[in-house]
């Protein structure tokens, strides 16, 4: 089977659409499925995997991080065509979900995409137009952009709902994306974080990963944190990610007094990321814009509990009082949980070893099965459709 896969997000850039693709296609590889990549051009990367090939692109002075396709290459154009596609899978239903869609119609290839995003959250960057148009713009694009498919793939039953209210009736498969369990080490590096950060080695440390955005709700955290310092001066909090927001965080940390206990990391390995989440007595999430929400499935695989603001990958990911909590955006609700898990060694080690036994709802390789089983299944009826 042949698999070309298109995305605006693709490494070097590291989110959850990049891990996502990356998680999943090595476990397709693995079945015998050969994949094809296609992505804007990232400045200054080079790509060691022949299987890129790279759409011109430009960036927007105020979002570096993300080049912007031109969606259009003819000899990207013919390279498509000699390849033998059978299933064509945009990751976005922007200007790469279209120009694939174009390519699926035109080969007469299997066209699945996955709906990784709640879009709407994201409007803000819309700028100058209004809010409110941008988001009737994206759940319109949405809708229309799912209903060309043979088939969408969603990462929750609650993202499933969220597409059926928008009007997409093709059909929805739910299948998360998983973690790679073997490689999520639960030893602590006595070097990384708490050595190099010289944070002491029984003070209780609370982590975030993730992007340093306006619709992360970072700042929130830093709010919630002053509250749970005010109450256990040892604790440290980790901010592992980066973003457009970090030095308006930093300076909020600052104007709050607790700069000495915030430590910004940016962005760091997938290693390291591993390593501090061994260290991390509570993995601490006040996003409300997540679909699924992996960083949340990765630190419960590290037997890390989660307080969690709710959202849809939330509900998906913790299981209420039993490996995390999920609690409304109040800060003084967040930090009264934060502090009574820390204060309570019986509660943390239940919730613990929950998280261990659990993890096996994440396997990556278990997500890879289901989504080569849509395949498959999508060929067949194409195959009997043209008979």
């Amino acid at each position: 089977m042949v698999i070309a896969i298109f995305s605006e997000s693709f490494y070097p850039i590291i989110n959850g659409v990049s891990i996502s693709i990356r998680t999943f296609s090595k476990y397709l590889r693995e079945e015998g499925c050969r994949l094809f990549f296609f992505a804007p051009r990232y400045p200054g990367y080079k790509d060691e995997d022949t299987a890129v090939f790279r759409f011109p692109s430009f960036c927007f002075p105020h979002h570096p991080e993300y080049p912007i396709p031109i969606p259009f290459s003819r000899r990207i154009f013919k390279i498509f065509s000699s390849l033998g596609v059978d299933i064509v899978h945009p990751q976005t239903p922007f200007l790469l979900g279209w120009t694939a869609k174009y390519l699926a119609r035109k080969s007469g290839a299997v066209l699945v995409t996955t709906y990784h995003t709640l879009y709407e959250e994201y409007a803000h960057y819309g700028y100058p137009f209004p809010e409110f148009l941008t988001k009737a713009f994206l759940r319109k694009l949405s809708k229309e952009f799912c209903n060309l498919c043979d088939a969408v793939v969603v990462p929750s039953a609650r993202v499933e709902k969220l597409l059926r209210r928008y009007g997409v009736y093709r059909p929805i498969e739910i299948i998360p994306t998983g973690v790679e369990l073997d490689k999520w080490y639960r030893e602590e590096n006595p070097v990384f974080p708490r050595l190099a950060l010289n944070i002491p080695s029984q003070a209780p440390i609370l982590t975030y990963v993730g992007r340093l955005a306006e619709e992360k709700d970072v700042s929130l955290l830093l709010y919630i944190f002053k509250r749970v310092l005010n109450r256990i001066p040892g604790v440290y909090l980790l901010l592992v990610g980066a973003g457009p927001e970090e030095e308006n965080l930093k300076r909020l940390a600052k104007e709050l007094e607790i700069e000495h206990r915030c430590k910004f990391l940016g962005f760091v390995d997938r290693d390291k990321v591993r390593e501090c989440l061994a260290a991390t007595d509570i993995f601490v999430f006040p996003s409300k814009t997540e679909t699924q929400g992996l960083v949340l499935a990765e630190a419960l695989a590290m037997g890390v509990p989660v307080v969690a603001a709710d959202s849809l990958g939330a509900r998906e990911a913790i299981r209420q009082g039993v490996d995390g909590f999920i609690l409304p955006s109040l800060p003084e609700v967040f930090s009264e949980k934060i502090c009574e898990l820390l204060r309570n060694n019986e509660l943390m080690g239940k919730m613990r070893e929950e998280a261990l036994r659990g993890a096996e709802r994440f396997s990556a390789k278990s997500s890879a099965k289901k989504l080569l089983a849509l395949y498959k299944r999508l060929l067949e009826k194409k195959r009997v459709g043209s008979q």
